[in-house]
């Protein structure tokens, strides 16, 4: 669940332009831990697509 709220955050933070927000974002992304390897793809392309 916890994942799902941050990648619509990181939406959010693109959408919006906010990099300190993007920043954030995606530094929780990083360091959460036990997901279903389905949704830390998920997790991974969001990082890598970050600041597209």
């Amino acid at each position: 669940m916890e994942a799902q709220v941050l990648l619509r955050r990181l939406l959010y933070a693109r959408r919006t332009e906010s990099v300190d927000l993007v920043n954030s974002v995606c530094r929780e992304i990083a360091e959460l831990a036990g997901v279903s390897p389905r949704l830390q793809d998920r997790l991974d392309v969001a990082l890598r697509n970050a600041f597209l």
